[in-house]
């Protein structure tokens, strides 16, 4: 980082670079705009990336950076600098929500400009500055595209339930509309996972070095990151109320109404209180987990906590409305009992406002329950 602003007075700022539809989880088409990060959510913006990209990014991950205190602390600094001192950093929003939907740290690189690392105390954070100092000695960028500076990242990220739209991609191609306009020829970037760099060259960046971790970590102990072995500690909180709107905004269905008749309805077909013997169950409305953190027995987890939080306010049962084979499996692995389930099909023909459009009609809804 060279401590000097290349944005251009001529360069409005915050700017909107590029605007984009894609479709959301129930296939509507939702605005979005890349533009830059205005000051205002400078805070945010250090927020939103100690919370996913420590947790995503193949380095981080793999030294298992995110529960570090030093490397967050470090991270944070770094990030703090190049957001507040360079303002180039670029940051995605949904129209109509002000929620950072994802972003890229920008920064210059220049040549024969000092980096100064040594005020950083991680040692993961050295070993990362000095495997990308490794790596471009076998590249000179400078001296490849004949340039004194070009524009650089200190990460690229999107949150999870928002993946899979092209939000990354058309930050990086707004990210050369920013670079345009701010005088510079070339951006360039270290990539290390395979979606980062095919997503790169989508995008229209062209690969100038590559090297195995495997080849890396024969070079030196510094150089060694455990890509394939990286574990992840995950913990169950308490939902506080400040997440309330946020969630509902993405995740609640435009279809809810239909699913709460049919759920108020569900004790017609078996009462839970009179089978059970009691007043009171603890029940639910979603279980979800982001798409990144599937497979890793965190919905199971889930349900373990809400036993001891059903437990700890005096309950004696928990029930749930079953409606995919998936999660049929996963209640019955966590010891839930089926108490009655009906088709598709046959809800449909029982009343046209129990008709969901699934692609197996003859699928089944299920009531299931647990004793606590």
């Amino acid at each position: 980082m060279s401590g000097k602003s290349y944005r251009p007075p001529s360069v409005p700022y915050p700017n909107v670079w590029l605007t984009f539809e894609a479709p959301d989880d129930n296939g509507d088409l939702v605005k979005y705009r890349i533009q830059d990060l205005p000051e205002d959510r400078f805070e945010d913006a250090v927020k939103h990336m100690q919370a996913n990209f420590l947790l995503d990014e193949t380095l981080c991950r793999a030294r298992n950076m995110a529960n570090d205190e030093q490397s967050v602390i470090d991270f944070t600094s770094i990030w703090r600098e190049t957001i507040f001192g360079e303002k180039l950093s670029l940051v995605c929003f949904q129209e109509g929500c002000d929620d950072i939907v994802g972003m890229n740290v920008l920064y210059v690189e220049e040549k024969n400009a000092f980096s100064d690392w040594s005020g950083y105390e991680s040692e993961h954070i050295k070993d990362m500055e000095l495997t990308a100092n490794y790596l471009l000695e076998h590249f000179d960028i400078f001296e490849h595209y004949q340039v004194d500076r070009y524009l650089s990242a200190f990460g690229l990220s999107v949150m999870p339930w928002y993946r899979g739209r092209g939000v990354a991609l058309k930050l990086l191609e707004a990210r050369k509309l920013l670079g345009e306009a701010c005088g510079l020829t070339l951006t360039s970037n270290l990539f290390s996972s395979k979606i980062s760099q095919n997503l790169a060259e989508k995008a229209g960046f062209e690969k100038n070095f590559e090297m195995t971790f495997e080849e890396l970590a024969k070079k030196s102990s510094h150089y060694t990151f455990n890509v394939s072995d990286s574990k992840s500690t995950f913990a169950i909180y308490n939902f506080t109320p400040r997440e309330y709107e946020n969630t509902f905004k993405r995740k609640c269905s435009v279809r809810v109404n239909t699913i709460f008749y049919y759920v108020s309805k569900k004790n017609i077909s078996f009462d839970s209180f009179h089978h059970y013997g009691v007043d009171a169950c603890l029940a639910d409305y979603g279980l979800s987990v982001q798409p990144l953190y599937r497979r890793l027995g965190i919905a199971t987890k889930l349900l373990e906590a809400r036993k001891l939080l059903g437990k700890a306010c005096g309950l004696e049962l928990t029930t749930n409305l079953i409606t995919s084979d998936e999660a049929q499996k996963l209640v019955e692995k966590a010891g839930f009992e089926k108490n009655y389930e009906i088709s598709f099909a046959k809800l449909t023909r029982k009343n046209k406002k129990f008709s969901f459009n699934v692609k197996n009609k003859e699928s089944m809804v299920s009531i299931y329950s647990k004793r606590l």
